[in-house]
């Protein structure tokens, strides 16, 4: 593209970002409009168009229809659920994007009306444990309110702990889930299981037991955190936990 026109849609894009009254809802239309440019200049002029309109850009759900996958109509956009408070809000601005996309590009005989959520996006991976074919639980909502206040570090633990220990058992009681996960989570203690396990046992010698030193050198770390790890507790991605 010419340098020309390239600020020509910079100018009709950021005229889009303020006639629209939701900036999520402008953001996909834009994503649109630049639908047949090439992926780096796209995903450069969605981000500063983003930046400059303070939109959050975590946890993206691809959303398409039937009708535009059927028709292959020009249609399918990111939506990133952090722009939104709840499940509500998130299927009503699905809903104004649809009926846009039919008003500005009309499929002959069909209308777009089924959503279908195709893949997502995230660096923590939390979104596949939420997210079915064709909606987002309600639960991810309060799952983002709960974590809000977490770093990073504990927002992987949480992730460990619903993939490996809740394996889903409490997804539709949070606050539940996070109460176990509070109560059962003990920290990390390396990058990996092994030396985890060993550098925990380590501690809980050191914590709980005061051995003489010719007697500590005696000791085997490694067995005792065998036997550790046999029931009582359990060790994913370096994170260690109590069976409750």
């Amino acid at each position: 593209m010419e340098q020309k026109e390239i600020e020509e849609l910079k100018e009709n894009l950021k005229s889009l970002f303020q006639n629209v009254d939701s900036v999520p809802l402008a953001e996909q239309l834009c994503q649109n409009v630049l639908q047949k440019s090439p992926n780096d200049f796209r995903n450069e002029m969605l981000e500063e168009l983003l930046q400059e309109a303070g939109s959050s850009l975590e946890y993206g759900v691809y959303v398409s229809d039937y009708a535009t996958q059927n028709y292959d109509a020009i249609g399918g956009a990111w939506f990133y659920l952090g722009n939104y408070s709840d499940n509500e809000e998130f299927m009503s601005h699905v809903n104004l994007y649809l009926q846009m996309l039919d008003a500005l590009y009309p499929i002959e005989g069909a209308t777009r009306e089924e959503i279908v959520l195709c893949r997502c996006d995230g660096e923590d991976d939390i979104l596949p444990l939420f997210m079915g074919r064709y909606s987002i639980k309600d639960e991810f909502f309060e799952y983002l309110e709960l974590v809000s206040n977490f770093k990073a570090d504990r927002k992987r633990a949480l992730l460990a702990y619903m993939k490996h220990i809740d394996c889903g058992y409490n997804i539709y009681n949070m606050r539940k889930l996070f109460s176990n996960f509070e109560e059962s989570y003990e920290g990390k203690y390396g990058d990996d299981d092994d030396n985890s396990k060993m550098r925990y046992a380590c501690y809980r010698v050191e914590s709980t037991m005061e051995l003489p030193e010719y007697i500590e050198r005696y000791f085997d770390y490694k067995k005792f955190a065998n036997d550790l790890f046999i029931t009582d507790y359990c060790c994913h991605d370096g994170h260690i936990f109590r069976v409750l």
